[in-house]
Parts: structure tokens; C-alpha cells; sequence
């Protein structure tokens, strides 16, 4: 008895933080209870006594309260927390509030100071929210208080802040700076006069003298600014010394008066010529051109001058030009002819025969005696004016020659071009257009027959034989002869039928292996995965489960025969939907009966079939229905059991097969239109090309008729 209460003495010692007197209290009476017990076993008269006194005992140390804890270590409470959380948001307001009555803060620094502040005072509320006892919630508002006590007041702004020496020091080295490069300036100007160069050079000395008195006076930061901001303000004032009188910048009036000068002096020069006899008019106004020239020339050159000793060196060199322009040549046309101006006269000539036969023989599909005839005609016209080069006495007779004969050797009739290299009018380009255009529309026509085409490819096949279509309507307006004409609508027309028919739909298009064997992993794994959840039932009838599983593999394996007969991607769809369908009518299998545990001999409880419950669920189920294809066995005990699954998807069957003779019909359609058209444009072309070659040879046929009946009349006039 007496080490029970010792161990209970022990351990209150060993929590720490306890009350000494409520320590002392407690472990007194933990000791009487122990003395009285003690005096209890004592006056025990039997075993049992014994046992009982001490039990006794036992039970009122155990009773005895356990001492209480300090203050410092006692739970903080909720209002322990406000209070002092309270405070110090008060405190940190107080510390805000303050520093809003001194004048002239600087905005930034008050800011992050009170941001600062803020930041103290939720680091502190935060450590009070956190204490556990009313100790460490002192503690946190003790510290986040001294936190407070240590952020500094914010800073004034910088223009009221005392300008310190090393401030004023810098002004001054920047004003001093400033002067050195003015007068570096000043003395690096070239033909710079130097009494100018004293004088302002003495105005810098005094601006800067009066800028460093100025920087000693000031108190602030913003007197410092100022001075500074006047004083370089006086310096920059200062002008530049004035250049020597030639090296002075040339003004408007000087060069105005010496563009006047100028002007004067070219009228007298045009005066000059125009008064020489006889005077060449291609010359003169030659020499008169070249004196304009000249004189707006060296006008802009006067107005660019910069300087006054430049203007007159200008003017000086423009006055020479001018007497350097020369004098016009006499009239050629009264001057003798020389065997170097007949060279260049018959040269002329040759020239232009040169470019008449030239021009006679570009005749596409001309008759070779045509242009024969107009050659030799040209040839005659250029032998006459050859002859009467050589009896010419003057220039002027030689350019009438060369004339004459141009315009006999230019009237020469060219050899008549054939229909098919003529230029096509307005009206049968319009015509070939509209060809083009009905092709076009009978070709989309064609396109949009296509039976189960895709929309979006049928688009594509309509812009391009659009595209087709306006880039063949610019080969038209660009067409140079009938002959191009007929070519270029031509291959318009079979670029338009060479455009392949749009794709067909999904639904509609051919089935490879690869969806084949996709399709039916789908419908394997759909299987799969029933099977599994249905194994997965907790007390499953392993019969009836058996039974299920065989139900999803004759599902599966029937799927896998019609994806196996599928023709299209909308069979393979169509196939692989029923068999999702199908596997989703399974029902559920049964599961055994639940016993209770200690009633082995209970009966079964039977089962509702239309309750929802698990046992009614299956994938696919509504809650409180019966599944199709599924009764009742109320002598077995069992719900759900398959009754008609060798029927299952035997109507999906007959849809599939209706749906591969649909698609039949459409890849028939397809096949044969696809065939029709490039035959169809294969023979339009070659009757084209045909009917081309035929017009050709009657139309060389009648110009050779009617060229004999024009020889025979043009004989017959001969003749009389």
C-alpha cells in the first residue's frame, strides 16, 4: 500500500510544471489515504478482509485529484488568445498612426515600414494562435511587441533630407565638368576668331563662380537640385564663339544676291545664241538646255553653300561652266553632204528593212509565196532609195530620202495570218468561258451524285475543280490566238474531269484487317470486363456464374463473326454496338443465401425480384425492372436465370446483313462513276482534237483556192 501511493507521489513529480502547494496538498492526502489503509489491513480479521481493505484503499488513491499546474504552464483559452492578439494589433496601429503625423515622409519608405509593421503584427498574432498555454502566450506577445519597438521611423523625402558635403561635392565636380567641356568645345572649333573665344570663355568662369556660391548656400536636398539644375542651365546659355568673316555661315540674302549673278549671266549667254545665223535648232536649243542645266545645277550648288568664302568660290566655278557650255552648231540641213552622213542614211535604211522583213516573216501560219512577194517588194523600195542617196547634195536631201523610203518600205502590205493565229475576240473568249463554266457545274453535279460521299471531301474536290476553273478563265482572258484558246479551254475541261470523286462517309467506307482485329479486341474486352465484375460478386452461385460466362462467350464469339463478315466501317460499328447491347442484357448471376450466424437452422428468406436490390442489378439494369430474357426459380431459390440466350443478336444479325448489301450498292455506284468519268473526258478530247485537225487542214485548203482565184483575176488584168 505504501508503494502505491509513493508511485503516485513519483509520478505527479515527474510532469513538471505543477502547483508546489497543490503538489503539497495532494501528496498529504494521498499519504493518510495510505495510513488509513494501511490501519484497515491492519484490524483485517481474514483473507478476504485483507483483499478487500486494500482494494478499498486502492480505489481512493486512485480518486485523489491530480495537482494542479502553474499559471505560466495552465491552457491558454480562447480569450486568452484575443486578448492578447487584440493588443498587439493595437499596438501595431498605434506604431502606424504616429509616423502619419510627421510632415514631409517619404511615400515609399513609410510604405514598407508599414508594411513592415504589418508583417510583425501577424507573425505575432500568428504565435499567439498558436500557444497552447497562457506562458507562451506571453512570451509571443512580449516578442512580437520588442519586434515592433525595433522598426525604424520611415525616411524623410530625399528633396527634404540635409544635402551633405559629399552631395554638394558632387554638384560642384559636375558643374566644373561641365565648363571644362564647353571651353574644350569652344577651343576645337575650327576658324574659330579668338576675341569671340576669350570673351565666352569668360562667361563660363562666371556662371560656374556663380553656380559654387550657389551649391555652398544650400541646405536640402531639394536646394541642391535646383542650384544645380540653374547653374547648368546658365553654363549651356553661353554661346559659341564667333568664326572668322570667311568661315561665317553664309546667309539667305548673300546667296539669293549671288543667285541673281548667275541668272543674268545665262540670259546673256542664250542672247548670244540666238543670234547666229543660220543657227542649228536642235543645236540651239541643245546649248540652251545645257545652259538651263547649268544654271539650276549650280543654283542648288549657291543655295548649299555653308560658308560666305564657299558661296563665292561656288559662284565663281558656276560663272565658268557657263562660258564653257560652247556655241550651237550651224543648220545641218544647208551643210554638204558627206560620204560619213550617206553612210548613216543608207545604214537607215537598212535598219528599217531589217525590221520589216523581220515583222513579215513573225506571220505565224503565213503562205511562204505571201511573204515572198513582200520581201521582194521591200527589197525594190530599198534599192530605189539607195539609188537616190547617191545623187543627194545636202544633209537635209538625205534625211528626205531616208524618210520617204521608211514610209514606202512601211506601207508594204504584211502576209494574211490564219484563222487559228489571230487574236480572239471579246465575245469567243466569253464563249470558251462559258464552256469552261458548264463543265465545271456537270463535273460538281457528278461529284455530288457520289452516294454516301463525306461532305467535307466533297468541299475539297468542289474547290479544286473551282480553282481549276478560275485559273483556266485567266489562261482564257491571256490567250494569245485562237489556236491557244482552243488548247487552254481544252485542258481546262480535262483537269476538271480529272478531279477524283470526294471520299466516302465512315459508314460507308472499306474495312481493313487492322479494324477487324481493333473491333474485336473491343468486344473481347467488353466481355472480359463483365465476366470479371460479375466473378467479382460477393457469395456468387457458381452455377449460376458458370452459366453467365458461358451467355458472354457465346456473345462475344457471335460479335466477332459478324465483325469477321463486316464489309464497311459502318458493319464493323453497327456489329460492335450490338454486342455492347447484348453483353448489357446478361442478368446478373444469383448468389447464395447469407446465413446467420448462431440460426444454422434458419430457412432461407426468398428473394424479390422487382425490389432493385443488388441481386436485381446487372450491367445496363434499371433499378426496380425485370431484365428480358430472364425468370424466376422460387424452387431453387434462385433469381435471374438465363432462359433464351442462343437467340441473342439474331435481329442484329439481319440489320448487319442489310447494312453490307446497302454499302454494296453505293461501292457499285462509285465504281462505275469513277470509270464513266475519265472514259467520258477521253473521248471528248479526241473528238475535240479531231474536229481541231479537220477545221486546220479545210481552212489551209480553201486559202489555197482562193489564193489561185486572186493570181487568176490579177493575171486577167494583166492580160487586158
Amino acid at each position: 500500500m505504501s508503494r502505491s501511493g509513493q508511485a503516485q507521489i513519483d509520478a505527479w513529480k515527474k510532469l513538471g510544471n505543477l502547483d508546489p502547494i497543490s503538489l503539497g496538498r495532494q501528496s498529504d492526502l494521498v499519504n493518510q489515504t495510505v495510513k488509513a489503509g494501511q490501519t484497515a489491513i491492519a484490524q483485517a480479521k481474514t483473507n478476504g478482509d485483507v483483499d478487500r481493505a486494500l482494494i478499498a484503499a486502492l480505489n481512493q488513491l486512485k480518486k485523489i485529484a491530480q495537482p494542479d499546474l502553474i499559471t505560466a504552464a495552465q491552457p491558454a483559452t480562447e480569450a486568452n488568445r484575443a486578448v492578447a492578439s487584440t493588443k498587439l494589433g493595437q499596438a501595431g496601429q498605434d506604431r502606424i498612426n504616429g509616423w502619419t503625423k510627421v510632415d514631409h515622409l517619404d511615400p515609399i519608405s513609410l510604405g514598407h515600414q508599414n508594411d513592415l509593421v504589418n508583417q510583425a503584427v501577424n507573425q505575432g498574432q500568428a504565435a499567439i494562435k498558436q500557444a497552447q498555454t497562457k506562458g507562451t502566450v506571453d512570451k509571443a506577445l512580449i516578442k512580437a511587441l520588442a519586434d515592433l519597438a525595433k522598426i525604424a521611423q520611415p525616411d524623410l523625402s530625399f528633396d527634404y533630407q540635409p544635402a551633405t558635403e559629399a552631395s554638394k561635392q558632387g554638384v560642384r565636380q559636375r558643374l566644373t565638368d561641365l565648363v571644362a567641356d564647353r571651353r574644350s568645345q569652344f577651343s576645337q572649333i575650327a576658324h574659330v576668331d579668338l576675341a569671340s573665344l576669350t570673351i565666352q570663355v569668360n562667361l563660363l568662369d562666371q556662371a560656374l563662380h556663380t553656380g559654387l556660391g550657389q551649391v555652398d548656400g544650400a541646405r536640402t536636398n531639394g536646394d541642391l537640385t535646383q542650384v544645380e539644375v540653374q547653374a547648368t542651365a546658365a553654363i549651356n546659355a553661353v554661346q559659341e564663339p564667333t568664326l572668322l568673316a570667311d568661315f561665317q555661315p553664309a546667309s539667305s540674302a548673300q546667296k539669293n544676291q549671288a543667285q541673281v549673278v548667275l541668272t543674268k549671266q545665262a540670259d546673256l549667254q542664250n542672247e548670244k545664241y540666238a543670234a547666229v545665223y543660220g543657227v542649228n535648232q536642235a543645236s540651239l536649243g541643245y546649248h540652251q538646255g545645257e545652259v538651263a542645266l547649268t544654271l539650276a545645277k549650280n543654283k542648288i550648288a549657291i543655295n548649299q553653300a555653308q560658308t560666305v568664302g564657299d558661296l563665292s568660290d561656288r559662284l565663281g566655278t558656276s560663272l565658268d561652266q557657263l562660258d564653257n557650255v560652247g556655241i550651237p552648231d550651224v543648220d545641218k540641213a544647208h551643210q554638204p553632204a558627206s560620204a560619213d552622213e550617206i553612210a548613216k542614211g543608207e545604214a537607215k535604211i537598212a535598219e528599217v528593212v531589217a525590221a520589216k522583213n523581220q515583222k513579215i516573216q513573225a506571220v505565224r501560219g503565213a503562205n511562204p509565196r505571201e511573204v515572198e512577194q513582200a520581201q521582194e517588194q521591200v527589197a525594190e523600195i530599198q534599192a530605189s532609195g539607195l539609188a537616190d542617196l547617191d545623187e543627194v547634195s545636202i544633209n537635209g536631201d538625205i534625211d528626205e530620202v531616208v524618210a520617204n523610203t521608211t514610209v514606202a518600205i512601211q506601207a508594204v502590205s504584211d502576209p494574211e495570218t490564219p484563222w487559228i493565229y489571230q487574236v480572239p475576240s471579246p465575245a469567243e473568249r466569253a464563249q470558251a468561258k462559258t464552256r469552261l463554266s458548264q463543265g465545271a457545274m456537270a463535273k460538281k453535279v457528278n461529284l455530288a451524285a457520289v452516294i454516301g460521299h463525306d461532305s467535307q471531301s466533297l468541299e475539297i474536290q468542289e474547290a479544286q475543280v473551282d480553282q481549276i476553273m478560275q485559273k483556266t478563265m485567266t489562261a482564257i482572258d491571256q490567250a494569245p490566238t485562237h489556236l491557244d484558246l482552243v488548247f487552254v479551254t481544252t485542258d481546262g475541261l480535262n483537269e476538271i474531269n480529272a478531279v477524283g470523286a470526294p471520299d466516302l462517309m465512315r459508314s460507308f467506307q472499306s474495312v481493313d484487317q487492322k479494324v477487324i482485329d481493333q473491333a474485336k479486341e473491343e468486344i473481347q474486352k467488353a466481355g472480359d470486363d463483365a465476366k470479371k465484375k460479375f466473378g467479382q460478386i460477393p457469395g456468387v452461385n457458381s452455377d449460376s456464374l458458370a452459366q453467365q460466362m458461358k451467355a458472354i462467350d457465346a456473345i462475344v464469339q457471335k460479335i466477332k463473326n459478324l465483325i469477321d463478315q463486316a464489309r464497311t466501317q459502318g458493319d464493323v460499328d453497327q456489329a460492335v454496338k450490338i454486342g455492347h447491347e447484348d453483353l448489357d442484357k446478361v442478368p446478373v448471376p444469383n448468389t447464395n443465401p447469407t446465413p446467420i450466424p448462431g440460426h444454422d437452422d434458419q430457412p432461407t428468406p426468398k428473394k424479390d425480384t422487382n425490389n432493385g436490390g443488388e441481386d436485381s442489378q446487372r450491367p445496363g439494369s434499371t433499378p426496380g425492372k425485370v431484365n428480358p430474357g430472364t425468370s424466376t426459380n422460387q424452387d431453387q431459390g434462385q433469381v435471374g436465370v438465363p432462359v433464351a440466350t442462343e437467340s441473342i443478336s439474331a435481329q442484329p444479325e439481319l440489320e448487319q446483313d442489310g447494312l453490307s448489301m446497302e454499302n454494296d450498292t453505293n461501292q457499285n455506284q462509285n465504281q462505275t462513276q469513277n470509270s464513266v468519268l475519265p472514259q467520258t473526258s477521253r473521248v471528248m478530247k479526241t473528238i475535240f482534237q479531231w474536229a481541231l485537225a479537220a477545221a486546220i487542214v479545210i481552212w489551209s485548203a480553201l486559202t489555197i483556192v482562193f489564193k489561185r482565184i486572186e493570181k487568176k483575176r490579177k493575171n486577167q488584168k494583166e492580160e487586158d
